[in-house]
């Protein structure tokens, strides 16, 4: 009877749940970069490539979408049983990079080894952050496969606890170690790897379907609104409650305290969930619904995006809230979107191999935008002695341009969207149309 219970596609999500809330590492990056910074001697420019090297590990995962696709070929049966390959070969992997990682970092910091050099600092970053694609795919792609006619929600829902994690961490690090980063990183190396080498025979692909789905997917939809609900009033409760920040250059910048640099990330973390869960969810209802395609969704995130860039770009008092909302929510809809219409495009086949390949978008940007941007921008607007820059206008410009880039891609989806409208007059001409996408196959 347990082992009934413990094979299926209901515990299988509920395992990478457990993993998923456990991965927020990299978004609490603000937590210990000023004991990084410090501690290694770095100046903002080399922080920020350490950070970027975060952002690389955590996002180029084709890898991790190999090994995934060699681990679960042939394994996918009725059951659940599929021999000795499966999701926690990569979940497995993953753990062994999390806890490699962090505790190197975690040891340069703390001097129980050496001062390392700035690129191997790097690698450190690289292995932790890497980590991430592995556990992440493992998760995310076995939730599409078990879960194929409402992908949207069951992406939503990964995603989302993922957004989550950050704010679970740093509750964790108010909890336990309050004013010790370094302890902190130690944290960060010790609980998810643990977690995931405990839950990860339980992650496995199921190819079966029930009528009730959507009725248990709605379920944990609502038990995860209820759980960021609960960090939201954790965070008030405490008091510190403040203009809430998605960087910690601008925190730092608007001389906050470090109670109200780690309310505010933890803040960044529910909006984030807001978009990547709600993004997921809305989209399956409009799909299912009113049969509009999913870029429909992401066209109207992009332009709110577009407004909180230049809300924060204002410099107006008080526009960090409005503004970190916006962006915020945009932000995270975006990664619930992705993964869910290239599933529909592609298929789930090679789904982790494709899916993190359009994710090394996201380092590239950051490399551009942090490093060659608003790192470039910030110490140039430095004055006197120090390392660090006070008032908005260290940040205003580059918020600036990357609002006129987001205005920019907003355009190509518009583009696309009358593409769309297009080919849904032609369907009434001859035309097979794919509600997901409004792609079109003439006969």
């Amino acid at each position: 009877m347990v082992a009934e219970i413990l094979r299926t596609k209901w515990m299988a999500m509920t395992a990478s749940i457990w993993i998923q809330c456990t991965l927020g590492g990299s978004y609490t990056f603000g937590i210990y970069s000023a004991i990084l910074k410090s501690s290694q001697s770095y100046d903002q420019s080399t922080l920020d490539t350490v950070s970027v090297f975060k952002d690389i590990g955590g996002n180029v995962g084709v890898l991790s979408g190999l090994v995934y696709t060699a681990a679960t070929f042939n394994r996918r049966r009725p059951d659940g049983r599929g021999g000795r390959g499966g999701p926690w070969v990569v979940i497995l992997i993953g753990a062994v990079l999390s806890f490699t990682g962090y505790f190197l970092i975690w040891a340069s910091v703390t001097g129980l080894i050496r001062k390392p050099p700035v690129p191997v600092m790097c690698l450190f970053m690289f292995i932790a952050a890497q980590s991430l694609t592995f556990l992440n795919t493992a998760n995310v792609v076995s939730s599409l496969e078990n879960f194929a006619d409402y992908g949207g929600t069951a992406v939503g829902i990964m995603k989302g606890f993922v957004g989550l994690s950050g704010a679970m961490l740093i509750q964790l690090y108010e909890t336990i170690c309050p004013g010790d980063p370094e302890s902190f990183v130690l944290l960060l190396a010790i609980v998810p790897s643990l977690l995931s080498v405990l839950v990860m025979p339980l992650v496995r692909i199921y190819e079966t379907s029930t009528v009730d789905e959507k009725k248990h997917l709605d379920g944990l939809s609502t038990l995860s609104i209820i759980i960021a609900a609960y960090l939201m009033v954790i965070i008030i409760v405490k008091g510190i409650l403040g203009l809430p920040s998605w960087a910690n250059t601008v925190t730092l910048s608007l001389r906050y305290s470090n109670v109200e640099i780690n309310a505010l990330l933890s803040l960044w973390n529910i909006w984030n969930f807001i978009g990547r869960f709600g993004a997921g969810y809305v989209s399956d209802a409009l799909l299912h619904k009113k049969g509009w395609p999913r870029p429909l969704l992401m066209a109207t995130t992009l332009g709110a995006m577009t407004i909180g860039h230049l809300i924060i770009a204002s410099g107006f008092e008080g526009n960090l809230y409005p503004g970190s909302i916006m962006v915020g929510i945009c932000y995270g809809s975006q990664w619930s979107l992705m993964p869910t219409i290239t599933s529909e495009l592609f298929g789930v086949k090679h789904m982790g191999t494709i899916y993190n390949t359009i994710s090394i978008a996201s380092p590239m940007g950051s490399y551009i935008f942090s490093v060659r941007l608003i790192g470039y921008i910030y110490d140039k607007t430095i004055i006197g002695e120090g390392n660090t820059c006070y008032g908005p206008h260290c940040f205003r410009l580059s918020f600036v341009i990357i609002a006129w880039l987001s205005s920019g891609f907003l355009s190509r989806v518009c583009w696309c969207s009358g593409q769309i409208s297009f080919i849904n007059r032609s369907s009434r001409r001859g035309c097979i149309v794919d509600k997901r996408l409004m792609t079109c196959e003439l006969f």
